[in-house]
């Protein structure tokens, strides 16, 4: 497949709050991996190496977005955890988009205010529980 430009991205609050993004960062999830050496751990030669197991939880991470600030909008920073939807980009033949929809909640905003230039605004959403990767057409 070839690449898609990011072009055309989309996010919907289910408070409503919209605005004209910029970037995105999906970021990266966690899955921590947990130590079980022990004492039985068996040596290989002069050496005994670290067990793992993967954890059962995940941290589903955080996204990260930048948006044309418009001074007349108020970012839902003190907004309770809502259902976040990122619409991506139709690909060139397309017929839907693909989505990525969860939980989450705005942990930071930050504005950017040049002399010359566009007025920015940096926010973090934070992910909560699963999140569901939809394929397009």
């Amino acid at each position: 497949m070839a690449g898609v430009q990011g072009f055309g991205i989309s996010i919907a609050f289910q408070t409503g709050f919209c605005a004209a993004i910029t970037h995105v960062d999906d970021g990266e999830q966690d899955r921590p991996a947990l130590d079980t050496t022990n004492d039985a751990t068996p040596l290989n030669s002069l050496h005994a190496y670290r067990t793992k197991i993967p954890s059962k939880l995940i941290d589903p991470g955080e996204l990260k977005i930048t948006l044309l600030y418009n001074p007349n909008l108020r970012p839902p920073i003190d907004a309770a955890a809502e259902t976040i939807t990122i619409t991506l980009p139709l690909p060139i033949g397309g017929n839907t988009p693909a989505t990525i929809a969860g939980t989450g909640f705005m942990t930071k905003a930050g504005t950017k205010i040049p002399h010359d230039g566009l007025m920015m605004q940096d926010v973090v959403l934070t992910k909560s529980g699963f999140w569901t990767y939809t394929g397009g057409t």
